[in-house]
């Protein structure tokens, strides 16, 4: 079978159901929100913005977009016999994954944009990136509830948990180097908008997020082809 023939085949598979009406909706609702937060005064502000990118609703959309790419073995094994290529099972769920998120990601770059916001653009984008990469871990997962607890851990509760660590930095103190990558990584808008508690200069934390995502969606690419053609 000829890879491109094999890939849009892929690919017009795992659109079914992808873009149901109420996906449209949700996304519609982040991108409402989105509006509301950025017309909102100082201080409370920067709160509804992590609120509706990071933490709530962004994450929320994410969920159900993830949950439709990560399938269970037996539907995996099914899908194979379709598709018939362990590369192109996987880069098609990760291309599906990626088109899911620009009903975003787009929208809201854009009003970030012309409301003045350009500065958020990236860190924005890097949020998409890591709910790519979260994406193909969790794929390498052998049980939808399993792929759900990982989810749910990276995409809400790790983004929680960084606000609580920023909280109790002492006043004129800053992160550490390691933690300021790794809360970096988990949480690029919310350091951005405290990018004073960050020890490296943001233009480099956004190279080291973008090196890490690459290894680690490298490695699960590996993994997923190694782990199931020798199953």
């Amino acid at each position: 079978m000829p890879m491109h023939w094999a890939m849009t085949k892929a690919i017009q598979w795992y659109y079914k159901g992808l873009f149901h009406p109420l996906t449209i909706i949700f996304a519609g609702i982040i991108v409402i929100a989105l509006i509301e937060s950025l017309n909102r005064p100082e201080p409370s502000r920067a709160n509804w913005i992590w609120l509706t990118l990071e933490w709530l609703l962004f994450p929320l959309y994410f969920l159900q977009a993830a949950l439709h790419i990560v399938r269970d073995p037996k539907t995996t094994v099914f899908e194979l016999n379709l598709i018939r290529s362990w590369k192109t099972l996987f880069l098609a769920r990760i291309a599906v994954f990626l088109a899911s998120l620009t009903i975003v990601v787009v929208p809201s770059s854009l009003l970030l944009y012309l409301k003045g916001f350009q500065d958020m653009i990236i860190p924005l984008a890097l949020k998409g990136l890591e709910y790519t990469t979260i994406v193909s871990i969790a794929i390498l997962l052998q049980s939808r509830r399993g792929a759900l607890a990982f989810i749910i851990t990276t995409a809400i509760i790790l983004p929680s948990a960084s606000l609580g660590v920023i909280s109790n930095v002492p006043p004129g103190q800053k992160l550490g180097t390691v933690e300021s990558i790794m809360l970096y990584f988990v949480s690029p808008i919310l350091l951005h908008m405290n990018s004073q508690l960050l020890s490296m200069d943001e233009h480099v934390l956004w190279l080291v997020t973008i090196a890490i995502s690459t290894l680690l969606m490298l490695g699960s690419f590996i993994i997923f082809i190694k782990g199931e053609l020798h199953a």
